[in-house]
C-alpha cells in the first residue's frame, strides 16, 4: 500500500481517510493545525486540505521533506510560483486544481463562453455568490474568488 499524509484534517481530510484504503492507500499521518508537518516524512504522497493561507507553507515544507504532493485547497493561487519555485527545486510534485469538482469545471467553460458572447453588450455585468453549508470555513471560497 501507499503511504499517505493527510493534511487538514477536517471534513476533508476525514472523507479522504475513509476512502484511502478502497484506493490502495494507508493513512501515514494525520496533520492538522498545530501538527507538526514532519511527521509527513516517509509518505509517499501528501493530500494538502487546509487553508489558503496555511496552503503555501504546507506544500513547501512537504516539498523541502521530499514528499510529493496534491493540493484541494483553494484560494492561494496568487502564491502558485512561490510553490512551484520550492518544489522544483526539491526535485518534488505537485498536483493542484482550482477545484476537482467536475460541475465547478464545466460551469467554468461555460462561463467563460458566456462572457465572450456578452463581451460586446455594456448592459450586463458579470457578479457571482455561492452557497455553503453553516460550517464552511472559507465564504467566499477560493473558488469563487
Amino acid at each position: 500500500m501507499h503511504k499517505l499524509a493527510i493534511v487538514g484534517y477536517g471534513k476533508m481530510g476525514r472523507m479522504i481517510e475513509a476512502l484511502a484504503p478502497e484506493y490502495g492507500f494507508s493513512v501515514h499521518a494525520r496533520i492538522d493545525v498545530n501538527d507538526d508537518i514532519s511527521l509527513a516524512r516517509g509518505a509517499d504522497v501528501a493530500i494538502e486540505f487546509s487553508t489558503p493561507d496555511a496552503a503555501v507553507g504546507n506544500i513547501e515544507k512537504l516539498a523541502v521533506l521530499g514528499v510529493q504532493v496534491v493540493a484541494g485547497t483553494t484560494g492561494w493561487l496568487a502564491k502558485l510560483d512561490q510553490a512551484r519555485a520550492t518544489v522544483d527545486a526539491s526535485g518534488t510534485a505537485l498536483v493542484w486544481s482550482p477545484n476537482f469538482s467536475i460541475g465547478v469545471n464545466v460551469f467554468s467553460r461555460l462561463v467563460k463562453e458566456a462572457a465572450k458572447l456578452l463581451a460586446d453588450e455594456p448592459q450586463y455585468g458579470a457578479w457571482a455568490w455561492e452557497i455553503h453549508h453553516s460550517t464552511k470555513k472559507d465564504a467566499p471560497s477560493g473558488t469563487l474568488i
